[in-house]
């Protein structure tokens, strides 16, 4: 029986959904590979990832996903399609509707609200107006 594995068979597939990044998570990752992997049907280690670490397989991975979109997003320069896709969504509308449900907001309110917290990210702010030239009437 499996039992006595379990613990490290969860921590390595939590791990393995983390360890390569974008690449793992934009592929059609489904539980039933990783479940493989543990050498667990795909019930049974759904039930095992959820009591090692309080969250179902699914969930897991659509945080990860969600977390990597967070960085993209902060960049500010890819599009929302793009960023999709790089995430392992299959289209845009998707990701809106798992981002709105992780985030509480959907993501290009997510992206503003980080522009506006960070108004000169990407760009070069302005001279301040104790350094700009004045000039001198004689």
């Amino acid at each position: 029986m499996l039992i006595w594995h379990q613990p490290d068979c969860m921590w390595m597939a939590a791990r393995q959904l983390r360890r390569p990044g974008t690449a793992r998570l934009a592929s059609n990752l489904t539980i039933a590979q990783v479940a493989s992997e543990c050498r667990l049907t795909p019930s049974h280690f759904a039930r095992a990832f959820r009591q090692s670490t309080g969250i179902a397989p699914q969930r897991y991975l659509m945080q990860l996903r969600i977390t990597e979109a967070k960085k993209h997003l902060a960049q500010g320069h890819l599009p929302l399609s793009d960023i999709a896709l790089m995430c392992g969504f299959d289209d845009q509308s998707h990701f809106t509707r798992v981002f709105r449900q992780l985030a509480g907001t959907s993501p290009g309110a997510w992206r503003r609200s980080q522009t506006i917290c960070r108004p000169w990210a990407g760009l070069r702010p302005p001279e301040p107006a104790c350094f700009a030239v004045q000039s001198v009437t004689a």
